[in-house]
């Protein structure tokens, strides 16, 4: 009887990842499991403030909120960093 075919990544390693994922609703390195959509929804929550500082001359600054550790992870997949892609103006 010839051996069954297992696609690359379909081993029982990988099976038993999977379930533990699934049973724990966490990564291995302990992060939150998301969908597409769910993760999509967690990097939106990142914020933008718009601040404007109490000077004479009513300096107008944006800051972005700390983000979370899977929100850092994620932008680091993605080559994204939030901090260097916030706009700042500076009015008066």
């Amino acid at each position: 009887m010839p051996e069954r075919y297992e696609p690359p990544g379909h081993g029982a390693g990988q099976r038993a990842r999977a379930r533990r994922k699934a049973a724990t609703k966490s990564t291995a390195d302990g992060l939150p499991a998301h969908s597409f959509q769910t993760l999509l929804g967690d990097l939106a929550t990142l914020a933008l403030n718009p601040v404007v500082l109490p000077t004479e001359y009513q300096t107008a600054i944006t800051v972005s909120t700390k983000p979370t550790p899977l929100q850092r992870q994620a932008f680091d997949l993605l080559g994204v960093n939030p901090n260097q892609t916030v706009p700042i103006t500076v009015t008066g």
